[in-house]
């Protein structure tokens, strides 16, 4: 019988233990994007044309698509373009609710992903 020298058990538990760590994370990851893009939808699904722009936190809280202490990333692309960001972790970027707006309303929303 053959002896497998120490050193190259521990070589081959690294790779092991590197490789089950990497999946896990991957798995972890994917869970993720998927409850992330049920939220980022759940939220742009909850304002209509029309419905004001100003309390974007208390509605989404109201409609309970968050909880009261989140915060919203929230950015203007230009003066009348709000985007809501929800991002993933790596490497999925996430996705973004972005928002027509004209006087404090919702003209026209779209759901994407994050570029």
């Amino acid at each position: 019988m053959t002896q497998i020298a120490k050193h190259s058990t521990w070589i081959f538990r690294l790779t092991v233990y590197s490789a089950v760590l990497l999946l896990s994370y991957l798995a972890v990851a994917a869970v993720s994007d998927v409850y992330v893009h049920d939220k980022a939808l759940k939220f742009c699904n909850v304002f209509g044309e029309g419905d004001s722009v100003s309390s974007l936190a208390a509605t989404a809280v109201q409609a309970e698509v968050m909880q009261p202490n989140e915060q919203l990333n929230i950015r203007r692309d230009t003066a009348d373009n709000l985007i809501v960001e929800f991002s993933g972790l790596t490497p999925f970027d996430g996705y973004a609710c972005s928002m027509m707006t004209k006087n404090d309303r919702v003209i026209s929303k779209k759901f994407s992903d994050l570029p």
